[in-house]
């Protein structure tokens, strides 16, 4: 099946259903995918096959929660969330997130437990390094470009 490139720029190509009411809707992701590899995109967008679920994409899901938690805090308030409560957020994160990995889904060598104590000792870090000197102004604000 060959996929009409002039629809990925017109803004005609299928919707994905994220927001039905607002028309047809092509994001970055979808362009870069067709860019990519137009199977792909067929089987992502056309076909609405599931992707096939990672322990890398559960723990990133699960860590760009917790920091966005902070930092829609951090903006209301100038301040960070204590650690031990961004630590609590990114485990419930992790924890929902890697609860329905199916054991097909998980790759040699992938590790739960290993991945989430990796993975608080990043939060960690990044809560006494990077968040002290982080001064966010927004925090995955919507918008519309009309091409």
């Amino acid at each position: 099946m060959v996929i009409d490139i002039s629809t990925v720029y017109t803004g005609e190509m299928i919707d994905t259903g994220d927001k039905p009411d607002k028309g047809p809707h092509t994001s970055f992701s979808q362009l870069s995918t067709y860019l990519r590899c137009s199977m792909q995109y067929y089987f992502r967008y056309v076909k609405k096959a599931p992707d096939r679920a990672s322990l890398a994409l559960k723990l990133g899901t699960a860590g760009h929660a917790a920091l966005e938690w902070n930092d829609k805090q951090k903006i209301q308030t100038g301040v960070d969330k204590p650690l031990p409560e961004l630590l609590a957020k990114f485990s419930d994160h992790y924890d929902a997130e890697t609860a329905v990995l199916e054991a097909d889904e998980l790759r040699p060598g992938d590790d739960l437990g290993k991945t989430k104590d990796a993975a608080l000792e990043a939060v960690k870090v990044y809560h006494k390094l990077v968040a002290p000197t982080n001064r966010p102004i927004m925090v995955e604000k919507e918008f519309n470009l009309d091409l």
